[in-house]
Protein backbone atom coordinates (compact mmCIF):
# COMPACT_ATOMS: atom_id res chain seq x y z
CA UNK A 1 0.00 0.00 0.00
CA UNK A 2 2.88 2.38 0.87
CA UNK A 3 4.50 1.61 -2.51
CA UNK A 4 1.30 2.47 -4.40
CA UNK A 5 0.94 5.73 -2.48
CA UNK A 6 4.53 6.75 -3.31
CA UNK A 7 4.06 5.86 -6.97
CA UNK A 8 0.88 7.93 -7.17
CA UNK A 9 2.63 10.91 -5.54
CA UNK A 10 5.53 10.78 -8.04
CA UNK A 11 3.07 10.55 -10.93
CA UNK A 12 1.21 13.66 -9.75
CA UNK A 13 4.46 15.61 -9.30
CA UNK A 14 5.65 14.64 -12.75
CA UNK A 15 2.44 15.86 -14.34
CA UNK A 16 2.33 19.05 -12.27
CA UNK A 17 5.91 20.16 -12.88
CA UNK A 18 6.22 22.48 -15.91
CA UNK A 19 8.08 20.91 -18.82
CA UNK A 20 10.87 23.11 -20.16
CA UNK A 21 12.16 22.37 -23.64
CA UNK A 22 15.93 22.34 -23.92
CA UNK A 23 17.24 24.65 -26.62
CA UNK A 24 18.51 22.76 -29.65
CA UNK A 25 21.97 23.91 -30.61
CA UNK A 26 22.43 24.78 -34.27
CA UNK A 27 24.59 22.38 -36.26
CA UNK A 28 27.25 23.41 -38.76
CA UNK A 29 29.06 21.26 -41.32
CA UNK A 30 32.65 22.36 -41.92
CA UNK A 31 35.06 21.06 -44.56
CA UNK A 32 38.70 20.99 -43.48
CA UNK A 33 41.98 19.47 -44.52
CA UNK A 34 44.18 17.62 -42.01
CA UNK A 35 47.47 15.72 -42.18
CA UNK A 36 47.85 12.44 -40.29
CA UNK A 37 51.11 10.46 -40.24
CA UNK A 38 51.96 7.01 -38.89
CA UNK A 39 55.50 7.07 -37.56
CA UNK A 40 57.43 3.82 -37.03
CA UNK A 41 54.40 1.94 -38.41
CA UNK A 42 52.49 2.74 -35.20
CA UNK A 43 48.80 3.64 -35.00
CA UNK A 44 48.19 7.38 -34.66
CA UNK A 45 44.85 9.04 -34.01
CA UNK A 46 44.40 12.60 -35.30
CA UNK A 47 41.48 14.33 -33.53
CA UNK A 48 39.04 16.73 -35.18
CA UNK A 49 36.86 19.39 -33.61
CA UNK A 50 33.40 17.88 -34.01
CA UNK A 51 31.73 14.69 -35.27
CA UNK A 52 33.09 13.26 -38.49
CA UNK A 53 30.60 12.75 -41.32
CA UNK A 54 32.92 11.91 -44.24
CA UNK A 55 36.65 11.51 -44.90
CA UNK A 56 38.53 11.33 -48.19
CA UNK A 57 42.26 10.86 -48.66
CA UNK A 58 43.61 13.45 -51.09
CA UNK A 59 47.37 12.84 -51.05
CA UNK A 60 49.90 10.32 -49.75
CA UNK A 61 53.00 11.39 -47.88
CA UNK A 62 56.10 9.22 -47.94
CA UNK A 63 56.16 5.67 -49.20
CA UNK A 64 53.64 4.08 -46.85
CA UNK A 65 50.75 2.03 -48.24
CA UNK A 66 47.34 3.59 -47.44
CA UNK A 67 44.17 1.52 -47.80
CA UNK A 68 40.94 2.52 -46.09
CA UNK A 69 39.90 0.02 -43.45
CA UNK A 70 43.37 -1.52 -43.42
CA UNK A 71 45.94 1.19 -42.74
CA UNK A 72 43.66 4.18 -42.30
CA UNK A 73 40.10 4.97 -41.26
CA UNK A 74 38.03 7.20 -39.05
CA UNK A 75 35.74 7.13 -36.09
CA UNK A 76 33.39 9.73 -34.60
CA UNK A 77 36.01 12.22 -33.43
CA UNK A 78 39.30 11.30 -35.14
CA UNK A 79 41.08 9.96 -38.21
CA UNK A 80 43.50 7.08 -37.63
CA UNK A 81 46.48 5.85 -39.61
CA UNK A 82 48.59 2.72 -39.10
CA UNK A 83 51.35 0.57 -40.64
CA UNK A 84 53.30 3.56 -41.99
CA UNK A 85 50.39 5.24 -43.82
CA UNK A 86 50.75 9.03 -43.92
CA UNK A 87 48.59 11.39 -45.92
CA UNK A 88 46.37 14.42 -46.25
CA UNK A 89 42.64 13.99 -45.75
CA UNK A 90 39.59 16.12 -46.55
CA UNK A 91 37.12 15.82 -43.69
CA UNK A 92 33.52 16.93 -43.20
CA UNK A 93 32.92 17.76 -39.54
CA UNK A 94 29.62 18.50 -37.88
CA UNK A 95 29.83 20.70 -34.83
CA UNK A 96 27.52 22.72 -32.64
CA UNK A 97 27.30 26.46 -33.19
CA UNK A 98 26.65 28.71 -30.22
CA UNK A 99 24.29 31.67 -30.42
CA UNK A 100 27.25 34.03 -30.22
CA UNK A 101 28.98 32.28 -33.12
CA UNK A 102 25.74 32.38 -35.13
CA UNK A 103 25.59 36.14 -34.66
CA UNK A 104 29.19 36.49 -35.79
CA UNK A 105 28.52 34.37 -38.86
CA UNK A 106 25.43 36.43 -39.68
CA UNK A 107 27.64 39.53 -39.65
CA UNK A 108 29.90 38.04 -42.37
CA UNK A 109 29.40 38.05 -46.11
CA UNK A 110 30.51 35.33 -48.55
CA UNK A 111 32.59 36.11 -51.64
CA UNK A 112 34.09 33.99 -54.43
CA UNK A 113 37.07 35.42 -56.31
CA UNK A 114 39.76 34.16 -58.68
CA UNK A 115 43.29 34.04 -57.26
CA UNK A 116 46.50 33.46 -59.26
CA UNK A 117 49.22 31.83 -57.16
CA UNK A 118 52.55 30.93 -58.82
CA UNK A 119 55.42 29.18 -57.09
CA UNK A 120 58.91 30.31 -58.07
CA UNK A 121 60.82 27.06 -58.43
CA UNK A 122 60.34 24.58 -55.62
CA UNK A 123 60.00 27.24 -52.92
CA UNK A 124 56.74 27.58 -51.01
CA UNK A 125 54.70 30.71 -51.74
CA UNK A 126 51.74 31.90 -49.68
CA UNK A 127 49.10 34.00 -51.46
CA UNK A 128 46.96 35.93 -48.92
CA UNK A 129 43.16 36.18 -49.10
CA UNK A 130 41.19 39.12 -47.72
CA UNK A 131 38.94 37.04 -45.49
CA UNK A 132 38.47 33.60 -43.92
CA UNK A 133 38.72 30.83 -46.51
CA UNK A 134 35.79 28.40 -46.75
CA UNK A 135 36.69 26.49 -49.93
CA UNK A 136 39.29 26.51 -52.72
CA UNK A 137 39.00 24.95 -56.18
CA UNK A 138 41.74 24.95 -58.87
CA UNK A 139 40.39 26.08 -62.24
CA UNK A 140 43.50 26.10 -64.44
CA UNK A 141 47.27 25.73 -64.57
CA UNK A 142 49.76 28.13 -66.15
CA UNK A 143 52.38 25.42 -66.82
CA UNK A 144 52.57 21.73 -67.64
CA UNK A 145 53.69 20.92 -64.07
CA UNK A 146 50.79 19.20 -62.28
CA UNK A 147 49.41 20.76 -59.10
CA UNK A 148 48.40 18.13 -56.53
CA UNK A 149 46.40 19.07 -53.46
CA UNK A 150 48.32 18.48 -50.24
CA UNK A 151 51.60 17.98 -52.11
CA UNK A 152 52.15 21.10 -54.20
CA UNK A 153 49.18 23.24 -53.18
CA UNK A 154 46.76 23.69 -50.30
CA UNK A 155 45.21 26.34 -48.14
CA UNK A 156 44.95 27.47 -44.56
CA UNK A 157 42.69 29.95 -42.87
CA UNK A 158 43.72 33.10 -44.72
CA UNK A 159 46.04 32.07 -47.55
CA UNK A 160 46.53 29.60 -50.40
CA UNK A 161 49.98 28.03 -50.68
CA UNK A 162 51.84 26.55 -53.65
CA UNK A 163 55.25 24.94 -54.04
CA UNK A 164 57.24 22.52 -56.24
CA UNK A 165 56.60 24.57 -59.37
CA UNK A 166 52.81 24.70 -59.09
CA UNK A 167 51.40 27.75 -60.87
CA UNK A 168 47.61 27.83 -60.99
CA UNK A 169 44.44 29.88 -60.78
CA UNK A 170 42.03 29.11 -57.95
CA UNK A 171 38.43 30.00 -57.21
CA UNK A 172 38.49 30.97 -53.55
CA UNK A 173 35.32 31.19 -51.47
CA UNK A 174 35.82 33.22 -48.31
CA UNK A 175 33.86 35.19 -45.77
CA UNK A 176 34.49 38.70 -44.57
CA UNK A 177 32.94 40.74 -41.82
CA UNK A 178 30.36 43.23 -43.05
CA UNK A 179 31.44 46.78 -42.30
CA UNK A 180 29.05 48.52 -39.97
CA UNK A 181 27.55 51.72 -41.41
CA UNK A 182 29.00 54.90 -40.02
CA UNK A 183 26.73 56.66 -37.53
CA UNK A 184 24.79 59.59 -38.91
CA UNK A 185 26.18 62.97 -37.86
CA UNK A 186 24.17 64.93 -35.35
CA UNK A 187 22.03 67.63 -36.98
CA UNK A 188 23.60 71.07 -36.97
CA UNK A 189 22.11 73.75 -34.81
CA UNK A 190 20.23 76.49 -36.60
CA UNK A 191 22.63 79.16 -35.39
CA UNK A 192 25.75 77.23 -36.50
CA UNK A 193 26.91 76.93 -40.13
CA UNK A 194 27.03 73.29 -41.27
CA UNK A 195 30.38 72.21 -42.69
CA UNK A 196 30.76 68.81 -44.34
CA UNK A 197 33.82 66.70 -43.56
CA UNK A 198 34.68 65.73 -47.10
CA UNK A 199 34.81 69.30 -48.41
CA UNK A 200 36.98 72.02 -46.96
CA UNK A 201 35.26 75.32 -46.27
CA UNK A 202 35.76 77.88 -49.00
CA UNK A 203 38.67 80.25 -48.49
CA UNK A 204 38.60 83.86 -49.56
CA UNK A 205 39.93 87.28 -48.76
CA UNK A 206 38.28 87.16 -45.33
CA UNK A 207 40.62 84.28 -44.37
CA UNK A 208 43.78 86.01 -45.61
CA UNK A 209 46.31 87.65 -43.31
CA UNK A 210 46.33 91.43 -43.23
CA UNK A 211 49.86 91.52 -44.66
CA UNK A 212 48.77 89.34 -47.62
CA UNK A 213 45.96 91.78 -48.42
CA UNK A 214 48.29 94.77 -48.19
CA UNK A 215 50.90 93.10 -50.41
CA UNK A 216 48.33 92.03 -53.02
CA UNK A 217 46.96 95.56 -53.18
CA UNK A 218 50.44 97.07 -53.47
CA UNK A 219 51.52 94.69 -56.26
CA UNK A 220 48.28 95.23 -58.17
CA UNK A 221 48.78 99.00 -58.00
CA UNK A 222 52.42 98.71 -59.08
CA UNK A 223 51.67 96.46 -62.09
CA UNK A 224 53.06 98.35 -65.14
CA UNK A 225 51.09 96.69 -67.98
CA UNK A 226 49.31 99.23 -70.17
CA UNK A 227 47.72 97.08 -72.88
CA UNK A 228 47.66 93.29 -72.71
CA UNK A 229 46.88 92.88 -69.01
CA UNK A 230 47.79 89.87 -66.91
CA UNK A 231 47.47 88.10 -63.59
CA UNK A 232 49.22 89.59 -60.55
CA UNK A 233 50.39 87.56 -57.54
CA UNK A 234 51.87 88.80 -54.28
CA UNK A 235 54.02 85.77 -53.37
CA UNK A 236 55.40 85.58 -49.81
CA UNK A 237 59.17 85.26 -49.59
CA UNK A 238 61.44 84.42 -46.68
CA UNK A 239 63.48 87.46 -45.72
CA UNK A 240 66.86 85.70 -45.59
CA UNK A 241 70.34 85.89 -47.10
CA UNK A 242 69.99 82.30 -48.38
CA UNK A 243 66.45 82.56 -49.80
CA UNK A 244 66.03 82.79 -53.61
CA UNK A 245 65.49 86.27 -55.02
CA UNK A 246 62.15 87.38 -56.40
CA UNK A 247 63.08 86.61 -60.02
CA UNK A 248 63.53 82.94 -59.10
CA UNK A 249 60.43 82.91 -56.90
CA UNK A 250 58.16 84.20 -59.68
CA UNK A 251 59.43 81.68 -62.22
CA UNK A 252 58.37 78.82 -59.94
CA UNK A 253 54.84 79.85 -59.00
CA UNK A 254 53.22 77.43 -61.48
CA UNK A 255 53.77 74.51 -59.08
CA UNK A 256 52.38 76.40 -56.09
CA UNK A 257 48.88 77.26 -57.31
CA UNK A 258 46.02 75.26 -55.80
CA UNK A 259 44.32 73.58 -58.76
CA UNK A 260 45.35 71.76 -61.93
CA UNK A 261 43.33 74.12 -64.10
CA UNK A 262 45.30 77.10 -62.79
CA UNK A 263 48.60 75.29 -63.35
CA UNK A 264 47.56 74.60 -66.93
CA UNK A 265 46.51 78.22 -67.41
CA UNK A 266 49.80 79.61 -66.09
CA UNK A 267 51.94 77.15 -68.07
CA UNK A 268 50.90 78.93 -71.29
CA UNK A 269 51.81 82.39 -70.00
CA UNK A 270 55.04 84.27 -69.47
CA UNK A 271 55.96 84.42 -65.78
CA UNK A 272 58.17 87.10 -64.31
CA UNK A 273 58.83 89.54 -61.50
CA UNK A 274 58.10 93.22 -61.94
CA UNK A 275 58.63 94.55 -58.40
CA UNK A 276 58.92 93.62 -54.73
CA UNK A 277 57.77 95.03 -51.41
CA UNK A 278 58.33 94.57 -47.71
CA UNK A 279 55.17 94.72 -45.59
CA UNK A 280 55.93 95.40 -41.92
CA UNK A 281 54.10 93.64 -39.12
CA UNK A 282 52.91 96.71 -37.21
CA UNK A 283 49.17 97.15 -36.76
CA UNK A 284 46.87 99.99 -37.78
CA UNK A 285 47.57 103.31 -36.09
CA UNK A 286 45.25 105.73 -34.41
CA UNK A 287 43.51 108.54 -36.23
CA UNK A 288 46.15 110.99 -37.52
CA UNK A 289 49.05 108.67 -36.61
CA UNK A 290 51.38 106.44 -38.67
CA UNK A 291 50.09 102.87 -38.83
CA UNK A 292 50.63 100.19 -41.45
CA UNK A 293 53.72 100.67 -43.56
CA UNK A 294 55.46 99.00 -46.47
CA UNK A 295 58.59 99.57 -48.58
CA UNK A 296 58.68 99.36 -52.39
CA UNK A 297 62.02 98.22 -53.84
CA UNK A 298 61.35 98.83 -57.57
CA UNK A 299 63.51 95.77 -58.19
CA UNK A 300 63.37 91.98 -57.88
CA UNK A 301 66.27 91.44 -55.55
CA UNK A 302 66.74 89.12 -52.60
CA UNK A 303 68.61 88.87 -49.30
CA UNK A 304 66.78 90.22 -46.26
CA UNK A 305 64.84 92.84 -48.17
CA UNK A 306 61.47 92.07 -49.75
CA UNK A 307 59.13 89.67 -48.03
CA UNK A 308 56.65 89.73 -50.97
CA UNK A 309 57.48 89.32 -54.63
CA UNK A 310 55.22 91.00 -57.18
CA UNK A 311 54.81 88.36 -59.91
CA UNK A 312 52.93 88.58 -63.21
CA UNK A 313 51.58 86.03 -65.69
CA UNK A 314 51.07 87.66 -69.10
Amino acid sequence: MRFLTTLATLTVLTIALPWTAQPVAAQQVVKESITCESTNRQRVECPVNGRLRAVRQTAAIGGGFCLQGFSWGYESGHVWVDLGCSGTFDVEVQREVTAERQQRRAARQTFTEALDCRAQGRQRLECPVDGRIENVEPVGSFTSIPCRYGTSWGYERRHVWVERGCEARFNVTFTRRIAEPAPEPAPARRDEPQVTRDKAPARGIADAALSDIVAQGACTGLYPSLGSGGFVFAVPRECSQNAPDCSAVCKGITQTVETRSWRKRLSSRKLGCFNSVHVYANGPGEVGGAGLRSYVYNSCGGQCGPNYCCCSAE
